[in-house]
C-alpha cells in the first residue's frame, strides 16, 4: 500500500525546495572546478613573480616545507593557492558524484511516479 507520505517523498523532486536543492548539487561541482582552476592560475602567476615554474611549487608541495629554509611568503602563498586549487578539484570530483547519484535518482522517482499515475494506483 503507497501511503500519502511516500507520494510525497516521490514528489520532492517536482516541489520548489526540491529544485533548488536540484540545483545548488549541479551548480557546487562547476563552481568549485572554476575556483580550482583561478587558484592553480594565481598560483602560477606568483610563482612567475618568483621565477618559479608550476611543477616546482608541485614538487615542493609534495615534498613539503623545509624548516631549516627560509622561504619568502609569496612562496608559501603559492603553495597555499596550490594546495587551496587541490583541494577544490577534490571536492569538485566528489560532488559530481554526489550530484550523478542524485539525479538517477530523481529519474527513479520520476519513473515510479509514471508508473504508478499510469496503472491507476495513484490517485490525484
Amino acid at each position: 500500500m503507497i501511503t500519502k507520505n511516500d507520494v510525497r517523498a516521490l514528489r520532492l523532486h517536482e516541489s520548489r525546495s526540491g529544485k533548488i536543492v536540484n540545483m545548488v548539487i549541479i551548480v557546487a561541482p562547476i563552481f568549485l572546478a572554476i575556483m580550482g582552476i583561478l587558484n592553480i592560475s594565481l598560483a602560477a602567476r606568483i610563482g612567475s613573480d618568483l621565477e618559479v615554474e608550476l611543477y616546482q611549487l608541485f614538487n615542493s608541495w609534495i615534498d613539503g616545507v623545509d624548516v631549516s629554509k627560509q622561504y619568502n611568503g609569496m612562496y608559501i602563498a603559492a603553495m597555499g593557492r596550490l594546495s587551496t586549487a587541490l583541494l577544490q578539484f577534490g571536492l569538485a570530483f566528489f560532488l559530481s558524484i554526489v550530484a550523478y547519484g542524485h539525479h538517477r535518482k530523481m529519474k527513479m522517482y520520476a519513473r515510479i511516479l509514471a508508473t504508478l499515475t499510469h496503472s491507476g494506483t495513484l490517485n490525484d
